[in-house]
């Protein structure tokens, strides 16, 4: 599942630490994950892609959660960007 996750260009501690990302939703994930009937399938695939994938597989139960994330990751990156004029009160 890291693999996947850091192939759609996404990091699992900074997704829990920024993105709200909770333990128990990566706990059910990896559960999700271990139980696919795709996972040889899954490897072959992350063996032959490479750089950031543009989606997780279609098949991947944790589809629409790591969509989600990647979408908040963006949002996120962009209100940085937009938040870092000489307006901006400091980053933390």
């Amino acid at each position: 599942m890291e693999r996947l996750i850091a192939r759609l260009g996404l990091n699992l501690a900074h997704c829990r630490k920024y993105l709200g990302l909770r333990h128990r939703t990566v706990e059910r994930m990896m559960s999700h994950c271990a139980a696919c009937g795709e996972s040889e399938t899954c490897r072959a695939t992350l063996a032959q892609t490479q750089g950031v994938m543009a989606e997780p597989p279609a098949y991947c139960y944790n589809r629409k959660i790591l969509l989600k994330l990647r979408t908040r990751r963006q949002e996120a990156h962009a209100d940085s960007h937009s938040n870092s004029g000489p307006d901006s009160v400091g980053d933390s």
